[in-house]
C-alpha cells in the first residue's frame, strides 16, 4: 500500500448480535467431490467483489466479499425484491469503532451462482440482511454464505474455490487453529516478534490494523504524514499509517515490513496480507491453511518462455 495520500475504503469488521437466531444449511450445492470456482472482480478501491443472481426474478447483483462480516446482506433496492415477506427487528451492529442499536430488515432469498463455463449452483433459503454497502455495491457476503464447505480464497488469482472436506489437524506451520467469533474468523499473527489474533478481513484494503495499544508495543516508523481516510457502513474517518520495522509471520508464511494502519478497534488482517496468499478456511473443523499464492503454470512464462515480473 503506497505511503501517501488518502484513499477510501469499505468496511471493516462487522457483525450483527443475532440474539440466538440459527439458520438451517442452504441447499443447492454440488454433492460430494463437486467444486464451484467463483470469479472475482477487483476494483478500484483494492477490495474483490463477486457477481450473483437474487430472487426467483435472478435481479443481478455485485456483491462485496467480506470474510470481516457475520452476515449476507442487500442494498435496499434488492431486499425486499429479495423477499417482500422479510420483516425489520431490532438488532445490535457492531463494528470495529462502535456499537449501536437499529433495525434492520430481514429477509430469505435466493441466491445463484452463475459462473461463465463454470458449474451454476443456487443457495436456497439464504438468511440476509437489507445494509446501504458502500462504493455502489449491491450488497456483501462474508464465509455465512457457504456454510460447511472448504472456501479457499485466493485473490491473486480473482476466484474463490468452494468445495467440500475438510482440514487436516493444525501442524503450527501451513495449516493453524482458526478461532471464530460471532461468525467472523481470526488467527494468530507474529508482527515483529509480538503476537496478535487478527480477524481476517477481506473488507478492509490494508495489511494489517491494529489499535494504538497494540501499535506502542511494535517497532513501527516514525510519523511522516501518511493517512489513509477510510470509509464503510459508519461513515468516514482519517487513520494513521506506518511501516512494521520487521517481518509479520502468519503460520510459515513471511511479509517483510508491511504497512500498519493504526485506529480503534480489534487487529485486522487484510487485502493487503491476503492477496500474497492462499487462504482455506474450514470453519466448521476451526481449521485454516495459509499457503503461498504461487503462480500457476500458464502465467508463470512470458514470451520466448521467459517468466513474467
Amino acid at each position: 500500500m503506497a505511503g501517501a495520500g488518502v484513499k477510501a475504503v469499505p468496511a471493516l469488521a462487522l457483525a450483527l448480535l443475532l440474539g440466538g437466531c440459527a439458520f438451517p444449511d442452504p441447499g443447492g450445492y454440488p454433492g460430494p467431490g463437486g467444486e464451484i470456482v467463483v470469479p472475482l472482480h477487483e476494483g478500484p478501491d483494492n477490495v474483490f467483489s463477486f457477481d450473483l443472481w437474487v430472487g426467483p426474478e435472478a435481479f443481478p447483483a455485485r456483491v462485496l466479499l467480506d470474510t470481516g462480516s457475520s452476515f449476507t446482506a442487500l442494498s435496499p433496492h434488492l431486499s425486499t425484491e429479495a423477499d417482500p415477506a422479510g420483516r425489520r427487528i431490532p438488532v445490535t451492529m457492531e463494528g470495529v469503532h462502535e456499537v449501536r442499536e437499529t433495525e434492520a430488515y430481514r429477509g430469505r432469498a435466493l441466491l445463484s451462482f452463475r459462473p461463465a463455463g463454470g458449474r451454476a449452483f443456487e443457495v436456497r433459503e439464504a438468511p440476509f440482511w437489507e445494509l446501504r454497502i458502500p462504493h455502489g455495491h449491491d450488497g456483501l457476503a462474508g464465509l455465512a454464505v457457504f456454510p460447511g464447505r472448504l472456501v479457499t480464497l485466493d485473490l491473486a488469482h480473482r476466484e474463490v474455490v468452494v468445495r467440500d472436506g475438510a482440514l487436516p489437524e493444525p501442524d503450527g506451520a501451513a495449516c493453524l487453529p482458526l478461532r471464530v467469533e460471532g461468525g467472523i474468523p481470526s488467527v494468530d499473527v507474529v508482527a515483529a516478534g509480538v503476537p496478535l489474533r487478527a480477524s481476517v478481513d477481506s473488507g478492509f484494503f490494508g495489511t494489517l490494523y491494529v489499535d494504538p495499544e497494540t501499535a506502542a508495543r511494535l517497532p513501527l516508523s516514525d510519523v511522516t504524514g501518511s493517512y489513509v481516510r477510510v470509509r464503510d457502513v459508519h461513515g468516514d474517518r482519517v487513520l494513521e499509517e506506518r511501516r512494521l520495522l520487521g517481518a509479520m509471520r502468519v503460520g510459515d508464511q513471511v511479509l517483510e515490513s508491511p504497512w500498519v494502519m493504526v485506529g480503534e478497534g480489534e487487529p485486522l488482517l487484510g487485502v493487503g496480507a491476503l492477496r500474497r496468499l492462499r487462504v482455506t478456511f474450514d470453519l466448521a473443523s476451526r481449521r485454516v491453511r495459509v499457503e503461498p499464492s504461487a503462480p500457476r503454470a500458464r502465467e508463470a512464462a512470458g514470451p520466448g518462455g521467459e517468466r513474467s515480473p
